[in-house]
C-alpha cells in the first residue's frame, strides 16, 4: 500500500478490512478499500468496519492472476457495488460511483483469455452494468478496462510502463485527476503505440 499512500492526495487513505453500509454488512475482506477519512476514530467507532458513504474504490491484490481470481473479484464487485446502491438507493441502469479494480503482479494465461473470462462470467452471474469491475492491472503485461462506450472490456498492452498507465487511470476512475490542479497525462511525453484488443 506504500505505493498508493505515497502517490495518493493526503485525504484519501487505504487500507484492508470490511465494509458496512446503514442496514447491511458485508462479511468478506477487502484487500485494499480506498475511502476519505473523516475522522480519525471513525472506523474503530463502527467496530472496524469501514461506512461505504466514505468507500471510492476497493482493489484486490493477487500475485498470479487466474481465471478463479477474476470471478472472486467479480462476485465481490458486484456485492460491495449493490451494498452502495442499496445504501443509497441507486438503480440498476445509474451509474455507481465506487470503483472497482484488481491488481496481480503476474498471469497464468494470455490477456485475451482474462478478457474472455471477465465477459463470460459476468454474463452467467447477470452482473449488472453498473455492479461491474472496472479496471484489471497485471505489471510489466498490460491493462483490462471497461469500455463504457460499448460495455465491453478492453485489452491494452502497456509493458513496462504498466504501473503508471493503471495508477493514471485508477486516479481518473474514482474521480481524484478533478481534485488536483492537473491533468497527469499531460506530463507523459512518450508517445507508445499500444497493442490494443
Amino acid at each position: 500500500f506504500q505505493f498508493f499512500k505515497d502517490h495518493l492526495p493526503e485525504e484519501i487513505h487505504t487500507g484492508p478490512g470490511k465494509i458496512r453500509g446503514k442496514s447491511h454488512l458485508l462479511p468478506r475482506e477487502v484487500d485494499c478499500i480506498f475511502y476519505r477519512k473523516w475522522s480519525s476514530k471513525l472506523i474503530e467507532m463502527c467496530s472496524g468496519w469501514h461506512l461505504i458513504d466514505y468507500v471510492m474504490g476497493i482493489m484486490s491484490i493477487e500475485r498470479k492472476l487466474s481465471t478463479q481470481a477474476l470471478v472472486n473479484h467479480i462476485n465481490l464487485s458486484q456485492a460491495i457495488k449493490t451494498l452502495y446502491a442499496k445504501s443509497f438507493g441507486i438503480k440498476d441502469n445509474e451509474f455507481i460511483p465506487l470503483c472497482s479494480f484488481l491488481w496481480a503482479y503476474d498471469n497464468n494465461i494470455p490477456m485475451l483469455s482474462h478478457q474472455k473470462a471477465i465477459y463470460d462470467a459476468q454474463k452467467e452471474k447477470k452482473v449488472p452494468f453498473n455492479c461491474e469491475m472496472d479496471l484489471v492491472v497485471i505489471l510489466d503485461k498490460g491493462i483490462i478496462l471497461k469500455d463504457w462506450e460499448s460495455g465491453t472490456f478492453k485489452v491494452i498492452e502497456t509493458g513496462k510502463e504498466t504501473m503508471m498507465w493503471g495508477f493514471i487511470i485508477m486516479m481518473e476512475y474514482m474521480g481524484l485527476d478533478r481534485s488536483i490542479p492537473f491533468s497527469a497525462r499531460d506530463f507523459i511525453k512518450r508517445t507508445e503505440n499500444y497493442v490494443e484488443y
